[in-house]
């Protein structure tokens, strides 16, 4: 698993939909503007607009370490007035730095360790790539994989197309 995964799960609070939706946006922006290392961060609310998930994808942890830097006050607000009960599911490795972070910000974390997948693999470990595997190696994979994608599904995937093209070209 070449990457890093997260899924965040939140109640948004009665009444405040409207709210949640304008400071998710705000999440959106800065996450667009600013990060580097962000591969997928999509959000998702249920049918009965009390719930939502987001499904975010890193290079590797640093780039949920970064991504947490430029979202930080803004995540605040929205937990403040918006929305509660922060839960994250965490797909891979993580180091204590990361094991601190999750502390501060999320109600409780459940983290995954890779097991096995259709493709090979770079194997992960305490957070390095394999040996002779580079960042950049992992950036392409994703890229001919969301390319692969978007001819299925054009409308949903051209957005993690750019970005992830945006991080193969800062490598």
């Amino acid at each position: 698993m070449p990457h890093f995964e997260v899924i965040a799960r939140l109640k948004i609070r009665p009444g405040e939909l409207e709210g949640f939706k304008t400071q998710a946006a705000e999440l959106m922006r800065l996450t667009r503007e600013y990060d580097r290392k962000t591969l997928r961060y999509d959000w998702y609310i249920d049918e009965d607009a009390m719930e939502c998930e987001v499904h975010e994808d890193y290079v590797d942890e640093s780039g949920l370490i970064e991504h947490n830097e430029h979202i930080v006050d803004a995540r605040g607000l929205l937990f403040e007035t918006y929305a509660s009960d922060h839960r994250m599911s965490v797909y891979g490795e993580i180091s204590p730095q990361l094991a601190e972070l999750f502390k501060h910000h999320a109600a409780g974390v459940a983290v995954h360790h890779f097991f096995q997948g259709l493709e090979q693999q770079a194997a992960v470990s305490g957070g390095a790539l394999a040996a002779g595997t580079s960042v950049r190696d992992v950036i392409a994979a994703q890229v001919r994989r969301s390319r692969r994608c978007s001819q299925r599904h054009p409308a949903t995937v051209c957005s993690t197309t750019r970005r992830l093209g945006r991080a193969l070209r800062s490598c």
